[in-house]
């Protein structure tokens, strides 16, 4: 797992945030040899915000009729995506982080990343996926290569703006799992400028309870909603990426630096008529942003090409590529 990360932009003189996070398939489909596509989501907000947004999805679930409502229930409902959309539109504080990864996109990830590793130089840190039990799970390692994404993407953005991000995940029998990786990479990548300091500002606290629980089904929704876009729109991606994979361009394994431009496209964020089964384009804005105030949305593509969707406006955006 090379470290790969782009510097977001500002976010306010707030000290201490929560970001509970959440995601949308990843399921092997059945008597068949891939792994689905799956999205993450989570909400970044001030902690003293929690009681606010608490009643806002509490709320939302007494407007569409569900209390247990996810992406689907919101989506297919003309008041749902009204005040989800509303939630998002008027809590001014709250920020999204989100990432997309598509069918077997991690497994050929991981292929292309072992492949560029051999030319690269030796003195590289080995982030590379390691069971220290037996596997329960087959999709272990292709999780663990989003949460090499995540983890250093965050710690950068708590760096800069000199910020303690409490992250929190929606209740999954493998939360363990997921907080191990994360404190592995947290260990791993404080020797890189800009991360020393990681351990004090990314700190895994464990799944969701009580009121944070009702707020992952906002998660959940942000979740479904960004692989929806990309079921969408994907290909207008992947088709604007080098097929060489950029390799030679830095060497990832000793440098973090900015994933290369490849691509502007001065054409609306979502194509066709998709009200109702992608709301991206009225939320954006609230995604996390660079120092240019792109929003970023993190990616692999099924070719295991990671890269960002770098969203300058609604009719104009940008396609990063991290080299391989």
């Amino acid at each position: 797992m090379r470290c790969k990360t782009v510097a977001f932009g500002s976010y306010s003189n707030m000290l201490k945030l929560e970001l509970v996070m959440d995601e949308s398939g990843g399921n092997r489909p059945q008597n068949t040899e891939t792994s689905a596509a799956f999205s993450v989501a989570g909400l970044l907000y001030p902690s003293d915000l929690r009681e606010d947004i608490w009643q806002k999805a509490k709320k939302l679930g007494d407007e569409i009729g569900t209390a247990k409502y996810k992406y689907r229930e919101v989506i297919e409902s003309d008041v749902g995506r009204e005040k989800f959309l509303h939630l998002l539109h008027t809590e001014t504080q709250l920020r999204i982080y989100v990432f997309y990864s598509g069918a077997n996109a991690m497994a050929h990830e991981i292929d292309r990343s072992l492949a560029a590793q051999r030319s690269y130089e030796s003195d590289k840190v080995d982030f590379s996926y390691t069971a220290t039990k037996a596997a329960t799970d087959e999709t272990e390692p292709l999780f663990d290569q989003f949460i090499g994404y995540m983890v250093p993407q965050l710690g950068r953005y708590a760096d800069h703006h000199d910020l303690e991000i409490n992250l929190f995940w929606d209740d999954r029998t493998d939360i363990s799992f997921i907080g191990d990786r994360v404190n592995y990479y947290i260990d791993k990548l404080r020797i890189f400028p800009g991360l020393t300091d990681i351990h004090r500002r990314l700190i895994f606290k464990g799944s969701t309870t009580g009121k944070l629980h009702k707020i992952s089904q906002l998660s959940d929704v942000l979740a479904g909603d960004i692989r929806s876009y990309f079921e969408i729109n994907g290909e207008r991606v992947w088709s604007r990426l080098d097929p060489s994979g950029l390799y030679g361009a830095f060497n990832p394994w000793r440098i973090i630096a900015g994933s290369p431009q490849v691509a502007t496209v001065d054409e609306p964020l979502s194509v066709g008529n998709h009200v109702k089964a992608c709301l991206l384009p009225q939320y954006y804005k609230s995604i996390l942003a660079d120092s240019a105030k792109r929003h970023l949305i993190p990616f692999v593509d099924p070719r295991g090409r990671a890269g960002f969707v770098a969203v300058e406006r609604g009719n104009r955006w940008h396609v990063l590529q991290h080299p391989d």
